[in-house]
């Protein structure tokens, strides 16, 4: 990866720690007042960098982490359907239709994110993390949404943690319940 120096004249390498590190990188931005702050960010398939000294140095820069439905990370237990479009994230989301029905992550963070969809016929998750009941939560709404936060926890402290999701059954209107797990996002 190279830089070009101010009019052009000639090219600067940028990046040589990260290509000694094997990391491929996919994308290269100069930030807008580069002369001035040297910031550049690199992004590989798997991490984003970060040199705020004109490419010597690259620190590696903490993002949220996606586990789509149909990763083996996600575990479904009780009766589900996959549906397919493209307003779920990866074109997927999971709609556990049962009480007990439930969506097991075990991750590493400090936090944790649940996507799905909200509808007029969802119904009401317990939401544990480390095994301990934190929030009951409803994915009801007037008209259905899909990709929204349903629920977020922040500050569980760096290390390894697990998210239950269960169905815990009918609204109280009587409607069918069920719940849509979209994707899961772990903070670090």
């Amino acid at each position: 990866m190279y830089r070009s120096t101010v009019g052009g004249e000639y090219f600067e390498l940028v990046g040589s720690g990260l290509v000694a590190d094997n990391a491929s990188i996919e994308w290269l931005e100069f930030s807008p007042d580069f002369g001035n702050d040297l910031t550049v960010v690199a992004a590989s398939d798997e991490t984003l960098y970060l040199s705020e000294d004109g490419g010597e140095s690259w620190a590696p820069v903490p993002r949220p982490v996606r586990y789509e439905d149909m990763r083996n990370v996600v575990r479904f237990e009780g009766q589900r359907q996959r549906r397919r479009g493209e307003q779920y994230s990866a074109l997927t989301d999971t709609v556990l239709r049962q009480p007990g029905g439930s969506s097991t992550v075990h991750f590493v963070g400090d936090g944790v994110r649940w996507i799905g969809s909200t509808a007029p016929n969802f119904g009401q998750a317990e939401v544990r993390v480390d095994n301990e009941l934190v929030d009951v939560v409803s994915s009801k709404s007037e008209k259905q949404l899909h990709t929204q936060e349903i629920f977020s926890i922040r500050g569980l402290g760096p290390g390894s943690h697990k998210l239950e999701i269960r169905v815990v059954g009918e609204q109280a209107d009587g409607e069918a319940e069920g719940v849509s797990i979209d994707a899961i996002d772990v903070i670090p």
